[in-house]
């Protein structure tokens, strides 16, 4: 954080630009680590830490469709055709891929971390 702080201090616009996003950046994974610290195995347990009902969709072929790329959204289907292609998917990428199936889709996210795996 110091040599961030350095290029704030001396007003250097787009390295203190990209210095503040690392920073957010890495504010999300010590918060994730944090929480995941504190619950434990309680974040992947069905309701989450928090109990929420929800129904999840159980239809294989659904899954498939979102697993290879064939959903019919552009961006999903090019996040994940990405993925079987090169083996990588940026962080954006997966948190677009994976909300699309949790919230759109209706589908588990344990099953998206699975596959993101």
């Amino acid at each position: 954080f110091e040599c961030l702080r350095l290029c704030e201090e001396k007003g250097l616009a787009e390295e203190s630009r990209h210095a503040r996003h690392l920073i957010t950046e890495l504010t999300w994974r010590d918060y994730f680590r944090f929480y995941a610290g504190k619950h434990g195995m309680d974040i992947y347990r069905q309701g989450g830490v928090k109990n929420y009902k929800r129904h999840w969709m159980q239809d294989e072929r659904i899954f498939h469709l979102w697993s290879n790329g064939r959903t019919g959204y552009p961006l999903v289907d090019a996040c994940m055709r990405e993925l079987s292609i090169t083996g990588y998917a940026s962080n954006h990428a997966r948190l677009n891929a994976a909300s699309f199936l949790a919230y759109t889709m209706s589908f588990d996210w344990r099953r998206g971390a699975d596959w993101f795996e």
